[in-house]
C-alpha cells in the first residue's frame, strides 16, 4: 500500500525541524556559554556535543522525512530531559516558560511519531518514484514468462 503524502504534515515537520535546527545552530554559535550553563547544571562535559549531534541530525531527518518516527522520539526525549534537567527553576519565570514549552514540543513530537506510519515526505516519495524496481525479473519477457 502506498503511503499518503500529506502536505500539511510535511509543513508541520519542517516547522518543527526549523525550531531544532535553529536551537542546534545557536548551541554551536554560543558553544562556550551553553557549555558553562550545562556544566553549571551538573551535567558532564560530553553531554553538549552529543546533544548538538542529536538535535541537528534528528532535525534534518524530520525535515527530509527520513526515519521521522525515530527522529521525533529522540527529539521528544531530549526535550523532556531538557525540561527536567535544565528548566526546573520555577522561581525564574523564563525557566517556567521554557519548561512548559519543552513539554508542549515533546507532546507534539510524540503525536508526530504516532502519526508517521501514515505519511511520507514529498522528498522521499519523489526519490522512490524515480527509482522504482522493474515489475518483471531481469531476462523475462513482457509476454508472460
Amino acid at each position: 500500500m502506498d503511503r499518503v503524502i500529506n502536505p500539511v504534515m510535511t509543513f508541520a515537520r519542517v516547522l518543527l525541524a526549523l525550531l531544532f535546527l535553529m536551537a542546534g545552530a545557536s548551541m554551536i554559535d554560543q558553544y562556550a556559554i551553553t557549555h558553562v550553563y550545562v556544566v553549571a547544571m551538573g551535567l558532564p562535559d560530553a553531554v553538549l556535543p552529543l546533544v548538538i549531534a542529536i538535535v541537528v541530525v534528528s532535525a534534518l531527518a524530520l525535515m527530509t522525512g527520513y526515519k521521522v518516527r525515530w527522529a521525533a522520539v529522540m527529539l521528544a526525549a531530549l526535550s523532556l530531559a531538557s525540561a527536567v534537567l535544565l528548566h526546573l527553576d520555577f522561581g525564574d519565570p523564563s525557566q517556567g516558560i521554557l519548561f512548559i514549552r519543552n513539554l508542549l514540543v515533546s507532546g507534539v513530537l510524540l503525536v508526530l511519531a504516532a502519526a508517521d506510519s501514515d505519511h511520507e515526505s514529498l522528498l522521499l516519495s519523489r526519490l522512490k518514484s524515480t527509482t522504482r524496481l522493474r515489475k518483471t525479473p531481469p531476462g523475462c519477457c513482457q509476454a508472460g514468462c
